[in-house]
């Protein structure tokens, strides 16, 4: 926004001079906080300004302005690094001298270039150096960090000069009035100076300290890049073929180009682009920076909403009416403005409303959007929306947004790809990309940790060679991971050799904060009394409350009731005292931050990052299993003198895993803890495990006993119990597949558990669900499982002896291992069906399809596959002895190694098959088809009059 002011001959022109004691006055300011720590600065700091001496002249007033943001900016920055503060006899003369030095400089003037672009004004390029020595006086813990605080500088200080100019409207009336009564954040009146704060909001936002460093989100940060999808042309037969799937090409391209691009074509039919990643990709980082860029446009409106912030309700536009009206800075809906118009809507995944799963929430915003953006662009308005989530929950939608480049997808920092048939290929992957441009040969961590060196000191060219290695790339490759892996990295406490799993990082970097352990090995001396284990209690108990909430925010009545029911208040009065002395603002600072208040007005806090949240979280659950484990054990030994029965222990459960469904982000932490536990022998896991089947055999007797539970509805103890059973067997499935066990379980009938499966289910909203994919290592022989749906089920390690499968979904099921001798797969759907080792003997296969399943070294003797469909199948060192393939499609296959003597393989489709090496002696070969099949005479044995094509 353009501000058209004349230079008078009064204080726009008149050279600014502070009064000498400026910067005396903050470090005092700064010394007598103590531990204390400010989101916002207190209403009285202004008083500063009447301790240094100015008068109401409006020259001088002009210099309380700039003297204001000054004051604001410096405090804000140290007070964010004040834990790493040494120096407390701060001596400011000799400043004091060169900061009036350059301001009585005749071209230190406050006009019309220095409110167009304040940030990068003459003033400013000429007092940051003495902003910066005047951060060094502190003797921060590291040297670099008075340069990383000065180059955060100037953002600060445009959100203080207006947030003082805002803060003193009154005091500075009569400049407005020299100025022609035209305020130089006043050009549009009250609403537009809204903007221009959210505006200033929005890049101060960026230049803030990531976690507790004192260095910026900015100063690190590396440009994304995407694919979208491009659907490859099949041949036309292959639609009509019914395990038809639609083959695609990955488009690579520049993020924020590809986004400004969009944004420019002013298309209203194309007016929604989501952006899809996984936990910890940078999809929030990306959106903060892209929307801090767009807001100094002046041809749009940018509305930046965090979806953990937002109260979702029926109507997408109330709901954003309730938030601009709780936004501190706008006044307005700019739905109601009729301008060009960016809504950024940042977290599908962490939406909340009271009474619906988030799959059911995530899909009603989805179908909002779109019925809005449409109906108000189709009456010339021009509004275009970005909604970001985790992929899994953006898969569930993607059918919805059909358009070219519509979803973009992010991507790594690296990716291992070869070049092939003019796409590149993820190594060992069947992914292709296309990518004209060549952005993928460019391995990004190296742009990081260059950038990450800079900001700390040290000399990093690009990733360190110790960290150089594939098991690492999962976690090196991704934004967020590789920031905590560098954290961990410098601490020196991990052996990276090792390939340490998330979890190990996570818990290096909580001892850290908590020891706040620095290169000098120096122990910070405000920690005293709170035991660690009593201080990560409390951590796990609050993030055991905030994923009972919506997974990200918790308030201090949700804590304290979660707090009370876990009885260990003593332990938290420690934290709230510890809290007071400000240990923990040097404790939470990286994992947990305070975040506004509920409309009851209760405070709040928030995980900075989702994953930390579910970090803690896994934590709390092991213990907890472990708790039930034991206790359960004691009432077993000693009956009525402890411990808790089987119906105590499960009233505990539904109050720990009825509030909230595990998710698959969950489970992975909870998976890593169970590695940890089991490397260090901290619990005995056959234990565990049959403890969980002893709660499972009395849920399936006597049901769980939701009547001694709190919930008062009947749909939310239906919900209730729906989530405790599905984690009983989730759990079960973890712990088994670390004990390579079999589940003894008690199933009453050869129904009960299909009815279960059937009843926890529910309706399928995706391809993934959690619960199915933790079915490994049960007893589930004999069992009727007809027609059941197990797509993409972990059926791995179970018995499945006689179990009858007729009809059942079973596309891209895991089934290595498991036993499947004698039972019935008639007509089932095996594609892409992982069957390593599975033992098949004497099954019935009949017209099943195994199409592209793996059956390596699977046993099919005297199995059924009369009629099968075994196109493209993997059957290396099968044993197929006594088979009956009769009529089987085998076209494609790999039949490597495999013994076929006296197989029955009459009318068997054998086309395109490498037979050379296969043993066919008096195998009855009436009738195959072998077209195109790679033969060796004198390796195969063949009665030509046996063969007919």
């Amino acid at each position: 926004m353009e501000i058209k002011l004349e230079r008078p001959n009064s204080v726009w022109t008149k050279p600014v001079k502070l009064q000498p004691k400026l910067f005396k006055e903050i470090a005092k300011f700064i010394m007598n906080l103590g531990c204390h720590r400010y989101d916002k600065l207190p209403e009285d700091i202004m008083g500063i300004i009447s301790e240094i001496g100015f008068k109401d002249s409006n020259s001088e007033k002009g210099w309380v302005l700039i003297s204001g943001a000054i004051i604001r900016s410096t405090i804000m920055l140290i007070i964010e690094n004040k834990s790493s503060v040494l120096e407390e006899n701060i001596v400011t003369d000799e400043l004091e001298e060169q900061i009036n030095t350059v301001l009585e400089n005749e071209e230190s003037f406050i006009n019309y270039n220095f409110f167009e672009n304040p940030k990068n004004s003459n003033l400013i390029n000429a007092i940051k150096p003495i902003i910066r020595d005047f951060f060094s006086l502190f003797k921060f813990e590291n040297d670099i960090t008075a340069e990383n605080l000065c180059n955060r500088f100037p953002s600060y200080f445009v959100f203080g000069l207006i947030e003082e100019w805002n803060s003193r409207s009154d005091y500075y009336k009569s400049l407005e009035e020299e100025v022609n009564k035209i305020s130089p954040f006043d050009e549009a009146g009250k609403k537009e100076k809204g903007w221009i704060m959210y505006y200033s909001w929005m890049q101060k936002h960026i230049d803030e300290p990531m976690f507790s460093e004192s260095f910026s989100l900015k100063q690190v940060y590396v440009p994304l890049r995407a694919y979208y999808k491009v659907e490859v042309d099949n041949k036309i037969e292959e639609y009509y073929d019914e395990n038809y799937q639609v083959n695609y090409h990955k488009v690579v391209v520049d993020l924020e180009k590809a986004l400004e691009e969009w944004i420019n074509s002013q298309d209203k039919n194309d007016s929604i682009r989501i952006i899809s990643g996984g936990p910890g990709y940078g999809k929030s980082s990306f959106l903060k920076i892209f929307a801090a860029k767009l807001s100094e446009r002046n041809d749009m409106k940018i509305l930046f909403i965090p979806l953990h912030q937002f109260k979702m309700r029926d109507d997408l536009e109330d709901a954003l009416k309730v938030y601009i009206k709780d936004n501190e800075f706008l006044n307005q809906n700019p739905l109601d403005m009729g301008e060009k118009l960016l809504i950024i809507f940042d977290g599908l995944d962490e939406l909340a409303m009271q009474g619906k799963a988030l799959a059911e929430l995530a899909n009603q915003f989805i179908d909002e959007i779109i019925y809005k953006v449409g109906s108000k662009n189709a009456i010339q308005k021009n509004i275009q929306v970005m909604v970001s989530g985790r992929d899994v929950i953006i898969q569930k939608n993607e059918h919805k947004f059909r358009s070219r480049g519509q979803i973009l997808n992010i991507l790594p920092y690296y990716i291992q790809v070869e070049e092939k048939e003019n796409t590149k290929r993820i190594k060992n992957n069947d992914d292709k990309f296309i990518d004209n441009n060549g952005l993928l040969s460019c391995d990004q961590r190296h742009d990081w940790w260059s950038k990450y060196g800079k900001v700390k000191g040290k000399d990093y060219k690009g990733l360190p060679e110790l960290l150089s290695s594939d098991e690492l790339d999962e976690i090196t490759t991704q934004p967020l991971l590789n920031y905590l892996i560098a954290l961990s990295y410098e601490r020196g406490k991990i052996d990276f050799s090792e390939n340490p799993n998330l979890n190990e990082i996570y818990n290096d970097l909580l001892e850290a904060v908590y020891l706040r352990e620095y290169e000098d090995g120096r122990l910070h001396t405000s920690i005293r009394d709170m035991e660690q284990k009593n201080f990560f209690r409390v951590l796990e108990e609050i993030a055991i409350a905030s994923w009972h909430g919506n997974g990200r925010t918790a308030s201090v009545k949700e804590i304290k009731d979660r707090v009370d029911s876990c009885k260990i208040n003593n332990i938290f009065n420690e934290f709230k005292s510890e809290a007071e002395k400000g240990v923990i603002s040097l404790l939470t600072s990286f994992y947990f931050r305070k975040y506004g208040n509920t409309s009851d007005g209760d405070e709040t806090f928030e995980f900075t990052h989702k994953s930390f949240g579910e970090y803690l979280t896994a934590r709390r659950i092991l213990t907890y299993i472990y708790q039930f484990d034991k206790n359960l054990k004691q009432r077993y030994r000693d009956y009525d003198d402890g411990g808790w029965d089987e119906k105590e222990c499960l009233i505990k459960w539904v109050k720990l895993f009825g509030a909230k469904e595990i998710d698959e982000d969950l489970i992975k932490f909870i998976k890593n803890e169970i590695c940890i536990a089991l490397n260090r022998k901290l619990y005995n896991f056959e234990e565990l495990q049959n403890s969980i089947v002893i709660l499972i055999n009395y849920t399936i007797k006597n049901g769980l006993p939701m009547d001694e539970t709190p919930i008062n509805t009947y749909f939310q103890k239906s919900k209730h119990a729906q989530n405790a059973e599905k984690s009983l067997f989730i759990i079960l499935g973890l712990i088994s597949a670390s004990t390579s066990k079999i589940s003894e379980i008690k199933w009453e009938d050869e129904y009960t558990f299909g009815d279960w499966i059937s009843r926890l289910q529910g309706q399928r909203r995706g391809a993934i669900i959690p619960l199915l994919r933790h079915l490994n290592n049960l007893n589930i022989k004999m069992m009727c499982l007809d027609l059941r749906d197990f797509y993409a089920a972990n059926l791995s390690y179970s018995n499945l002896k006689g179990a009858s499968l007729y009809n059942a979904c079973l596309i891209m099921a895991n089934l290595r291992e498991a036993d499947l001798e004698g039972a019935n797969l008639r007509d089932a759907n095996l594609h892409k069906a992982d069957l390593f080792k599975a033992n098949l003997r004497d099954a019935n296969l009949q017209q099943a399809n195994l199409r592209e399943s793996i059956l390596l070294e699977a046993d099919l003797r005297g199995a059924v596959l009369r009629g099968a469909v075994l196109r493209g199948v993997v059957l290396r060192g099968a044993d197929l002895s006594g088979t009956d393939l009769r009529g089987a499609d085998l076209s494609g296959a790999d039949l490597s190694g495999v013994d076929l003597r006296g197989v029955d393989l009459r009318g068997v489709d054998l086309r395109e098959v490498d037979l050379r090496g296969v043993d066919l002696r008096g195998a009855k070969l009436r009738g195959a088809k072998l077209r195109e099949a790679k033969l060796r005479r004198e390796d195969i044995k063949l009665k030509v009059n046996d063969i007919m094509n």
